[in-house]
């Protein structure tokens, strides 16, 4: 690993690139704050929701790699109004320990996981003969956004 970063600095030296090193601090500072963000989220007692008869369901869509990220903005957003129905949508690249964590951190919450939902929604998608939706959600990542919240 320390090869591999030696030789990317050493790459990016040939080109006089004086920027590498702020896209090097910049990155530094987002893992930082990631690994400091996941400490803290792990902390906090879990928020039981309203599930029956909420007053809002609320949908996000994310990945791996920002995941602590929107568990902290839903749980920012669920602590002030615990009348919400949680729908959350992943790409395709969370773990079982995730899910796990978003269970226990939000009971009550609905996960959507993208293998089940391509089955459901491809289905639903053909029988009304949309075609195009179809190939849409195929290659673009944010129809999901689109066509899965039906």
């Amino acid at each position: 690993m320390i090869k591999k970063i030696i030789n990317k600095i050493k790459y990016e030296l040939q080109f006089s690139n004086t920027s590498y090193y702020t896209r090097i601090s910049e990155k530094t500072k987002k893992i930082a704050y990631r690994a400091l963000l996941k400490k803290k989220i792990r902390s906090l007692p879990p928020i039981t929701l309203q599930s029956d008869n909420a007053g809002l369901t609320l949908a996000t869509l994310s990945c791996k790699k920002n995941f602590y990220e929107s568990v902290a903005a839903l749980y920012s957003f669920c602590f002030w109004n615990r009348n919400v129905y949680l729908h959350y949508h992943e790409d395709g690249t969370l773990t079982e320990k995730e899910i796990g964590f978003l269970k226990k951190m939000f009971p009550g919450i609905k996960v959507f996981l993208r293998s089940d939902e391509n089955i459901k929604v491809k289905a639903l998608l053909a029988s009304k003969g949309l075609e195009n939706c179809e190939k849409l959600r195929d290659v673009f990542f944010l129809s999901i956004k689109l066509f899965d919240s039906i």
